[in-house]
């Protein structure tokens, strides 16, 4: 199943520019009551990023699981950070974040379920769809990258869709 991928892509994505980019998220935490700090950032976004590179490499269940709590934590962040008017972007993906959104709520929590429906199916790491075989692995990487290309947009476009 791709979901528990692509939402790893993302994780990898947005994790490393909030190491480089902490403020916009330290911000956001800040103005919700969250303790925060760049070191904290930095550290939670590289746990993100390295959560990430281990569920696509290793497809465990344990991975998969970290993953859609993430993204249910991630909406529960973004609910919280959308009542607040001092929040002014969501610090996802560092300096590029936009405001909290319910649109973003419901891809995390769509994430979420499709990481959940992949946990019941067993859905294979993309190291065995790779050994199985090379030409279906590379049409699968192809489609987890057009679909982390797409959930980008849709968290954060280019025209601001709000």
């Amino acid at each position: 199943m791709v979901f528990p991928v692509v939402a790893a892509v993302l994780l990898i994505g947005a994790g490393m520019l909030k190491v480089f980019q902490p403020s916009p998220a330290v911000a956001a935490m800040k103005a919700i009551g969250l303790p925060s700090s760049n070191a904290l950032v930095r550290v939670g976004a590289g746990f993100e990023a390295v959560l990430g590179i281990w569920s696509i490499t290793t497809g465990s269940a344990w991975a998969t699981s970290l993953v859609l709590l993430s993204y249910l934590a991630f909406a529960i962040f973004l609910a919280a950070a959308r009542r607040s008017p001092e929040v002014a972007s969501c610090g996802c993906f560092g300096q590029d974040g936009s405001p909290p959104s319910i649109r973003q709520i419901v891809v995390d929590l769509v994430v979420a379920i499709g990481c959940a429906i992949a946990l019941g199916l067993e859905s294979p790491s993309l190291g065995t769809l790779l050994h199985r075989s090379l030409f279906l692995g590379l049409i699968f990487s192809a489609v987890v990258l057009l679909g982390a290309w797409f959930f980008v947009l849709v968290l954060d476009p280019p025209g601001r869709m709000d």
